[in-house]
């Protein structure tokens, strides 16, 4: 290879490291907008027309805030799903944090049974929305985007399999490999018909997450719009300026996912056309 072919890889192979970086400073740019433009916390009134509006019932999908000190820094929200499929494991896993139930007022901390095995198998939640560091109506509306693939049948079943297959493939414990798979066309001959296998394999594993993301963002936007009004007259309402700056959030939220997604599947697709 001469110099410009060395650089032009060299630069490639670096994509995967800078579009994570990149989606990591995506996501922290949105921060400063809660309280600024944006109530840090969501009120009540705010959760329940959302459920209104996205068909989400209490008794199907709980949400909680998370009010856990974690030593790693601030925890990510997030969608759980199947809770009464596991009772036992979910049992364990809520009674070591410190959770709050927003719509009972009710708090359990570390050594409670917040949802004992009896409890799922009478009530039978498919999921749970776990708000942790941000727990503003944005946050809260797109994961109850998440949520609405629990009440679509089998669209909705597809739906969550293939994100939760998604979620695993492109996590962060699977980071060496999916690094070591993006630079093997390196390694491969010119001529070698598998030349863009690799860029393939990562479309492959990262489209399910995307759509997801964006299926989620895009019902949120959605339901945030029909809820613009004045707080003053109707509870939960946004003004136009919050809901501006809720759309800005959560545009912020999916790059925070789509640039990483974007540099793995460009490095292999850059690397393999260099080969080519």
């Amino acid at each position: 290879m001469d110099n410009k072919e060395i650089a032009l890889t060299a630069g490639a192979s670096a994509l995967p490291l800078l579009s994570g970086d990149l989606g990591a400073m995506a996501y922290k740019s949105g921060i400063p907008l809660l309280g600024r433009d944006l109530p840090k916390e969501h009120s009540v009134e705010a959760l329940k027309r959302l459920r209104n509006i996205l068909r989400v019932p209490e008794e199907m999908v709980p949400v909680l805030h998370d009010l856990t000190r974690y030593k790693g820094g601030p925890q990510s929200s997030a969608l759980f799903y199947g809770l009464s499929g596991y009772p036992e494991d979910t049992a364990k896993y809520f009674r070591d944090r410190d959770i709050l139930n927003p719509e009972t007022g009710k708090r359990f901390r570390p050594g409670a049974n917040v949802f004992s095995p009896s409890d799922l198998a009478k009530k039978q939640p498919r999921g749970a929305v776990l708000l942790r560091h941000t727990k503003d109506v944005a946050t809260l509306a797109h994961e109850l985007g998440h949520a609405t693939a629990l009440n679509r049948g089998l669209i909705g079943k597809l739906r969550s399999v293939s994100d939760n297959i998604s979620r695993r493939l492109t996590g962060g414990a699977m980071f060496p490999v999916r690094y070591g798979a993006a630079l093997s066309p390196i390694f491969m001959d010119p001529d070698n018909p598998y030349l863009y296998a690799p860029a393939a394999a990562m479309a492959a594993a990262e489209a399910p997450l995307l759509l997801e993301e964006a299926t989620a963002s895009t019902k949120a936007i959605s339901a945030l719009k029909k809820m613009q009004g004045d707080p003053r007259v109707t509870p939960g309402s946004l003004t136009k300026s919050q809901y501006a700056a809720a759309k800005k959030l959560l545009g912020r939220m999916f790059a925070s996912y789509a640039l990483p997604a974007a540099g793995f599947i460009g490095a292999p697709l850059a690397l393999a056309a260099l080969k080519d």
